[in-house]
C-alpha cells in the first residue's frame, strides 16, 4: 500500500511538473477577448466644444504590468494610431488588436475627434488635431500610470477634457511609468502622423505611414486640390466596393459605415458648437476642411522629422487614390530598385540621416483599405519597420 502511494505521488508530481509550462503559457499569454469600449469625451479648445471618441487596447499580461511598474518603463513604445478620413476608433479591430498583441509595449491608443474649427484660424483642422489628439493620448494613458516622456505642450491655449483642464508640462510626473511613442497613421492619418511626429520631436520616436496621403501635389489652389482629391477618392470608393466580389464584403461594409457615420456625425454636431462656442457660417462644412488638409504635400519644409529612429512607409498596390506611382515609385514591390528608394527619400525626407534613422518604403497588397483586408501583412510591416515587434 505504501509503495502504491509512492507511485501515485510520483506520477502526480510528474504531471504537475509537466503541466506547469502550459499553465505559465496560459497565464502569460496576451489576449484581447473583445472589442474595447468606446470612450466619449467632450473637448473644449480654441473657444469651441468638440466631441471625441477613443479606444485603448492594452494586451499586457499581469506579469508585464507588474514588471513595467518595477522598471518604471514599458517594454516598448506606446503605439498611437491615427485613423483615416473621418473613421471611427473601432474600425479595423482585427488589424489594431494584432498591433497590440504583437507590439513590444502591448498598448495601442486610438483617439478621434471632430474637425476643429474654432476662433483662431491657425488651430483649425489638422493643426488643432495635433494638440487635441496628443492630450487625449495623455488622458487615456493616465489611469494606467503612464506618462509621455519629454512631453511639451504645443500651445498655451487651454484644453479641457470633460470640463477638466489637462495638466501643464511636468505636472503628471508623479505617474510611475514613462513612455515614448511610435505613431502610425492610415490614409489621411498617415499624413497627420508625420505632422504630429514633427510637432512633438522629443516624445515621438517612430513613424509608420499606411496607404498615406501627403506624397502628391493635387493642384494649385485650395479648390483645385480639394476637388481633385475628392474625385479620386470617389473612384477609390468604387475600387474598394469591388472587394465585395473578392470575399471582402464585411471589410468593405466596415470601412463604409465608419466613413459615413464619421462624416455625417461631424457635420450634424457642428451647429451645436456654434451655440456653445465660436460661431462661423462655414462650420457645418468643416469636414471639407478635413479634406482640404488631406491635400498637403509633406516634406522637410513643413514636417521635418530628423528626430525619428525609425520610419516605414507602406503603399497599397491597388490603391487608386494614393497610388505608389504618385510618390515616384513603381507599381509593385518587386519592381522597386535601390535608385527608386534613394529618390523617394531624397524627395520627401531629404534631411533624414540614414545612419541615424532606419527607414523602409514598400508596396503591399490591397487598395486603400489594405489594413482591413490584409491585417497580418500590414501589422507585421508596421511593427518590424518601427522596431516594435515583440520577439
Amino acid at each position: 500500500m505504501h509503495r502504491v502511494y509512492k507511485h501515485f505521488l510520483l506520477i502526480t508530481l510528474i504531471f504537475i511538473f509537466i503541466s506547469l509550462p502550459a499553465f505559465a503559457d496560459q497565464k502569460g499569454k496576451r489576449i484581447i477577448p473583445q472589442k474595447p469600449d468606446i470612450q466619449k469625451w467632450s473637448v473644449r479648445f480654441n473657444q469651441e466644444t468638440l466631441t471625441s471618441y477613443a479606444v485603448i487596447y492594452d494586451a499586457r499580461t499581469p506579469d508585464e504590468k507588474q514588471q513595467n511598474l518595477i522598471q518604471r518603463k514599458l517594454s516598448g513604445n506606446v503605439i498611437f494610431l491615427v485613423h483615416g478620413q473621418q473613421q471611427r476608433p473601432r474600425v479595423g479591430f482585427e488589424f489594431v488588436s494584432k498591433l497590440a498583441l504583437n507590439s513590444k509595449s502591448g498598448i495601442v491608443v486610438v483617439p478621434v475627434v471632430d474637425t476643429p474649427y474654432g476662433k483662431d484660424p491657425e488651430w483649425r483642422g489638422d493643426r488643432g488635431k495635433f494638440v487635441i489628439l496628443m492630450e487625449l493620448v495623455r488622458t487615456l494613458l493616465e489611469p494606467k500610470g503612464i506618462r509621455l516622456g519629454f512631453y511639451k505642450k504645443l500651445t498655451e491655449m487651454p484644453v479641457l477634457i470633460n470640463s477638466q483642464q489637462t495638466n501643464e508640462r511636468g505636472v503628471d510626473s508623479y505617474l510611475p511609468i514613462s513612455a515614448q511613442v511610435t505613431i502610425m497613421g492610415w490614409s489621411h492619418g498617415g499624413l497627420l502622423a508625420r505632422r504630429i511626429a514633427s510637432a512633438y520631436p522629443h516624445t515621438i520616436k517612430g513613424l509608420a505611414q499606411i496607404t498615406p496621403a501627403g506624397f502628391f501635389t493635387w493642384g494649385k489652389t485650395r479648390l483645385d486640390k480639394t476637388s481633385c482629391l475628392l474625385s479620386y477618392f470617389l473612384m477609390e470608393c468604387l475600387n474598394i466596393g469591388s472587394g465585395i466580389f473578392k470575399g471582402q464584403f464585411f471589410k468593405v461594409i466596415e470601412a463604409t459605415i465608419g466613413l459615413t457615420s464619421g462624416t455625417i456625425g461631424d457635420s450634424f454636431r457642428s451647429p451645436a458648437t456654434c451655440l456653445s462656442g465660436h460661431f462661423h457660417l462655414l462650420k457645418p462644412f468643416r469636414p471639407m476642411k478635413d479634406m482640404q488638409d488631406c491635400t498637403v504635400l509633406a516634406d522637410d519644409s513643413n514636417a521635418p522629422v530628423e528626430n525619428l529612429d525609425h520610419i516605414v512607409v507602406m503603399f497599397g498596390a491597388s490603391d487608386w487614390v494614393f497610388h505608389p506611382t504618385n510618390a515616384n515609385l513603381p507599381g509593385e514591390a518587386s519592381q522597386i530598385t535601390d535608385k527608386d528608394r534613394e529618390t523617394f527619400w531624397k524627395t520627401f525626407y531629404p534631411e533624414i540621416d540614414s545612419l541615424q534613422t532606419q527607414r523602409a518604403v514598400t508596396i503591399l497588397p490591397g487598395n486603400h483599405i489594405g489594413p482591413l483586408a490584409y491585417p497580418d501583412k500590414y501589422m507585421l510591416t508596421a511593427l518590424k519597420g518601427t522596431d516594435q515587434l515583440l520577439q
